[in-house]
């Protein structure tokens, strides 16, 4: 059996090994903690303002576009032309603007038919600017709106079924 005293004297020894061990961790990374603190105070002021980035007209048009489109299809099943579009456009704006690309004027080129959440998808591009502007198009390749070159659409695969 272990005496009392010999309790006493193993927690104190525990104690001060500890006490030596947070002293050093201090004594390493207290100048690191500082610096941190010092860098993470000057983050952000009582007069900043938040940064509003506005989406670009025909990227909010094809996001409208995805979301509609992947509505009807959870909902009705693939849609087969705009019309099938219109009902669930209509939340998020005049479904006639969202159709058509402030960039170049043009009606949206629209893969109709498809399921674009199916994995044979990923990769393809399934609605795009026809022309675009300044040599760059938006577009939705599978779960993406993005914006591509010229050059990165005449090598991209556009998905099949009906335009």
């Amino acid at each position: 059996m272990i005496a009392r005293s010999d309790m006493v004297t193993a927690s104190r020894r525990i104690a001060h090994e500890h006490a030596r061990w947070a002293e050093a961790w201090c004594a390493r990374y207290k100048p690191i903690l500082s610096l941190a603190l010092a860098m993470l105070s000057g983050c952000g002021s009582s007069d900043s303002q938040p940064v509003v980035k506005e989406l670009n007209a025909s990227q909010d048009n094809l996001r409208s576009i995805r979301a509609a489109y992947l509505q009807v299809v959870q909902t009705s099943g693939r849609p087969q032309g705009a019309n099938d579009l219109v009902p669930a456009l209509k939340k998020f704006g005049d479904p006639d603007t969202i159709l058509v690309s402030p960039a170049d004027g043009q009606p949206y080129v629209i893969v109709w038919g498809i399921d674009p959440m199916s994995p044979s998808m990923v990769g393809k591009i399934w609605a795009y600017e026809r022309n675009g502007k300044d040599e760059k198009r938006w577009v939705i390749d599978h779960r993406h709106v993005r914006e591509m070159s010229d050059e990165e659409f005449g090598k991209a695969i556009i998905a099949t079924g009906r335009k």
